[in-house]
């Protein structure tokens, strides 16, 4: 659920914009699984790991208004039409455990989603105690 407040704008009165408030309440379904396995190789332990998820987004429709500031009477309704997306992200990654004191993380993450989304995702995190 996301809330706007009404809101103004400053600047020229003829420019400037007043826009009402706004609620849109979105639904999400996501279902996936993430597995790992360590192997042990001597005083390191090497852990792969591999992530599969899918999910559902539902937008439902809301209106909000506009208007000049300096006429309110002249609003103008943009409509938020209701929506549905599908993503799929799959990733894999590792880590490296050096005793207790040092980790080395990686993973790679690829989204695609309706229509033309996709995103792709590196992450290298360093981890030493003191």
């Amino acid at each position: 659920r996301s809330e706007l407040d009404s809101y103004s704008e400053n600047g020229s009165a003829l420019a400037a914009l007043t826009y009402g408030g706004l609620t849109v309440n979105d639904d999400s379904l996501v279902a996936g699984f993430r597995g790992s396995y360590d192997l042990p190789l001597g005083a390191l332990t090497l852990t792969p790991s591999l992530r599969l998820e899918q999910r559902r987004t539902h937008s439902r429709a809301a209106d909000q208004s506009v208007a000049y500031a300096d006429m309110p009477t002249g609003v103008y309704t943009l409509k938020h039409v209701s929506d549905s997306s599908d993503f799929t992200t799959g990733g894999i990654g590792f880590l490296l455990r050096m005793g207790m004191s040092f980790t080395v993380d990686i993973e790679y993450t690829y989204t695609t989603g309706s229509g033309t989304f996709r995103t792709e995702t590196a992450r290298a995190l360093l981890r030493a105690t003191f």
